[in-house]
């Protein structure tokens, strides 16, 4: 049986072209509706904050729509892994750091902010803080940034500087074997030197806290005081003997005795409360009087024509380089002796 339309059976409407638009007409549909489907497919998402973790399932296509269809709002400085216009996927974790508040402490200012870096680095860099690398960071820039974490930046420059310094001459010994202990001769006169030197001052946040010495220029090398001292601490004495000694002095020697025009008064003893004797044959040990400040008292001494003797007084007139040997006041040699200049050995 035929179906007619005004006379006519529904086929004679057919042809080729009217087929193929509506063919192509309903894949079409077909997928847009496949492809709305799975895109409002049901995902399961993890949603980490902090400590805490939120397991949720949606048909949201972005992290952001699932943020906000939790309920979990943001703000300016938190951050959010992956991006929030990033297509959500099943099975994917989002994962959100807060921002903490932080301060900075750097070029006398404070400076209070929220940041959700990882590290102080990453602070210091998200906030465009520029530190040198000479610059001391306050905790160390690998510390974990965590709420009212408090960070001081001190700013570290350098000067360097150039300065004219002398340079002291030194005393140089030349021994002499041949010469006696004691003897000293200048054989050439020091002088200083002189040279440039470059110093470094570190300061920090303008306070100096270090200078060095990172260079030096000698202009004039200092000349040194060239001095010849003899070694020799032995000589011979009187009939024959040898005598041993630490030094030799020239010294002025004069001559007092017991009398009241000398002392002041008749006998009396010494300033080492023995009584003062000569022995004019040359035996041991006449009294000499000194200046304790160069023979120290109780010395043994050998004196140029006078003999051995102990420094056993002093006396108002014996000062410095001043020998005052004592006599008996009746003696030959008390009133020949002349005050003259004579060496005084120390002994060993």
């Amino acid at each position: 049986m035929k179906i007619v339309l005004k006379n006519k059976p529904l086929a004679c409407f057919s042809n080729n072209r009217v087929i193929t638009g509506l063919c192509v007409s309903v894949a079409i549909l077909i997928v847009s509706a496949v492809l709305i489907m799975v895109g409002a497919s049901q995902k399961a998402v993890a949603i980490y904050e902090n400590d805490g973790k939120k397991d949720v399932v949606t048909f949201k296509g972005t992290v952001k729509d699932v943020l906000k269809e939790n309920k979990i709002q943001l703000n300016q400085k938190d951050k959010v892994s992956p991006f929030l216009k990033s297509a959500v996927k099943d099975g994917m974790k989002i994962v959100i750091k807060r921002a903490v508040p932080v301060k900075v402490f750097i070029d006398g200012k404070e400076l209070q902010f929220l940041s959700a870096a990882e590290t102080v680095e990453d602070l210091l860099i998200s906030e465009g803080i520029k530190v040198s690398e000479k610059d001391k960071v306050y905790p160390d820039t690998n510390t974990i940034v965590s709420g009212n974490l408090s960070v001081k930046i001190v700013r570290v420059t350098e000067k360097e500087i150039t300065q004219k310094q002398n340079i002291a001459y030194v005393k140089e010994i030349k021994e002499m074997p041949e010469w006696e202990r004691g003897v000293e001769k200048v054989l050439r006169n020091g002088s200083n030197g002189e040279k440039m030197t470059t110093i470094k001052i570190t300061y920090e946040d303008g306070v100096e806290k270090k200078r060095e010495i990172v260079g030096e220029k000698i202009n004039k090398p200092a000349l040194s005081n060239l001095i010849a001292v003899g070694t020799l601490d032995w000589r011979p004495a009187s009939r024959g003997e040898t005598i041993k000694f630490n030094r030799v002095i020239t010294m002025k020697a004069t001559s007092y005795s017991d009398t009241i025009e000398c002392t002041g008064k008749v006998g009396g003893n010494t300033a080492t409360g023995v009584k003062p004797r000569r022995y004019s044959d040359g035996s041991k040990w006449s009294t000499a009087a000194v200046d304790p400040n160069v023979i120290p008292l109780g010395s043994r001494l050998w004196i140029e024509g006078y003999g051995y003797a102990i420094a056993e007084d002093v006396g108002g007139a014996v000062k410095g380089n001043i020998i005052d040997l004592f006599f008996d006041s009746s003696s030959s040699e008390y009133t020949k002796w002349r005050t003259h200049y004579v060496k005084v050995y120390i002994l060993k």
